[in-house]
């Protein structure tokens, strides 16, 4: 996707069905991407930063995405009414 795309798309708008037709459109947007080569650190460091200074963290899954089976929770163990003794997974 281009930068402009960012604010209004979609996962579902990337799909098997649609990337193709997409490719042959704009072309390969990916061109070049590898020609220089950086270092994830400063990320790292950002994130470090962000869950120490901010209390981020890392994203929690779209609500698009739905649960897979087998899937382990989603909430914190100790939110979750499921986990509670004596009551069912």
């Amino acid at each position: 996707m281009t930068w402009a795309e960012l604010t209004d798309c979609e996962t579902t708008d990337f799909t098997i069905a649609t990337v193709p037709a997409r490719f042959a459109a704009l072309g390969d947007l990916h061109t070049g991407i590898d020609d220089t080569a950086a270092s994830l650190a400063p990320v790292l460091d950002w994130a470090e930063r962000d869950e120490r200074d901010r209390g981020l963290v890392e994203a929690p899954f779209p609500p698009n995405f739905p649960k897979m089976p087998g899937e382990p929770s989603r909430v914190q163990p100790s939110r979750s009414k499921a986990l509670e003794p004596g009551r069912p997974c």
